[in-house]
């Protein structure tokens, strides 16, 4: 069934499906016990050595990573075909299960987080990347901050305040201006979900009283009420009206020498 799994779910399954079968994967070969019993013979059966199982995870978890790096190779990506619909969905639906099963480790032992960690970190430079690409599509912007808020709120120990720093940096680079402008009148609620994920993921830095948030707070306050405050003020969002004051709640609360 694990050989199977990429098969199975290729074959048209809906998305919350596919990430359910991948989560449950994952779980088969990572978070077993050290010893399950047989129906046959009534005994217990060992696991394979933990070695063993995270290079069969990695094995696993290959053809997913690699289907995603080999996006921007896709002939005329830098021009118009990375907006193709097919390009857009592939995408999504990437990152749509990885941000599943990154967030099935919340709970995890770090040894568990660590096998996942290390399967998709070549990933995650990449999919920054991508995030300054497709500022026009709302539903690929919204399904890399969705990625992007479970790793740090999973895997915030493996990732390290560098990347951290690196990640938020570009987002709030990149979301400026015209570009939040336009990513907040979209009709649907995938332009607010853009904007909410990131102040929920600025929440999570800025209550880690670390080097990385000392070092963004003033970017951090600078967007907050420069970018975002206006838009709260005139496009009212309970949503993103409460994750606005739970950041300067938590800004005030953790660092308040700095201001």
């Amino acid at each position: 069934l694990v050989d199977r799994t990429h098969d199975i779910c290729a074959s048209g399954l809906p998305l919350p499906i596919q990430t359910k079968v991948y989560v449950g994967t994952m779980g088969a070969i990572l978070f077993a016990t050290t010893a399950t019993w047989s129906l046959q013979s009534a005994q217990p059966q060992q696991q394979p050595p933990w070695a063993a199982r995270v290079a069969r995870f990695a094995e696993f978890m290959r053809p997913l990573t690699t289907s995603l790096a080999q996006v921007p190779q896709i002939p005329g990506f830098s021009n118009e075909a990375y907006a193709a619909p097919e390009v857009m969905d592939r995408v999504v639906r990437i990152l749509t299960i990885l941000q599943g099963m990154v967030a099935a480790v919340k709970t995890e032992n770090n040894q568990v987080k660590a096998a996942l960690y290390d399967t998709i970190q070549e990933v995650l430079p990449l999919t920054l990347s991508l995030f300054r690409i497709y500022t026009q599509h709302t539903k690929v912007l919204r399904a890399i901050l969705e990625f992007f808020l479970a790793v740090f709120e999973s895997l915030w120990s493996q990732a390290g305040p560098s990347f951290a720093q690196q990640t938020i940096s570009t987002f709030l680079e990149v979301l400026q201006g015209d570009t939040i402008a336009r990513v907040l009148r979209q009709e649907d609620a995938s332009g607010t979900a853009v904007v909410n994920n990131l102040v929920l993921i600025l929440v999570l830095l800025v209550q880690g009283k670390g080097a990385a948030a000392d070092a963004l707070l003033p970017a951090i306050v600078a967007f907050v009420m420069d970018q975002l405050f206006p838009h709260i003020l005139n496009n009212f969002s309970s949503e993103i009206t409460s994750s606005f004051y739970q950041l300067l709640t938590q800004s005030l609360l953790s660092h308040w020498k700095l201001f």
